[in-house]
């Protein structure tokens, strides 16, 4: 159950550092 729950944080924190990249280069583009 806890590493599950790791995991899930891990996803999550890299799915947003990803979101946040994807936003700075459409950003910068423009």
């Amino acid at each position: 159950m806890e590493k599950a729950k790791i995991d899930e944080r891990l996803w999550i924190g890299w799915i947003e550092s990803f979101v946040g990249q994807l936003r700075s280069l459409v950003n910068s583009v423009r």
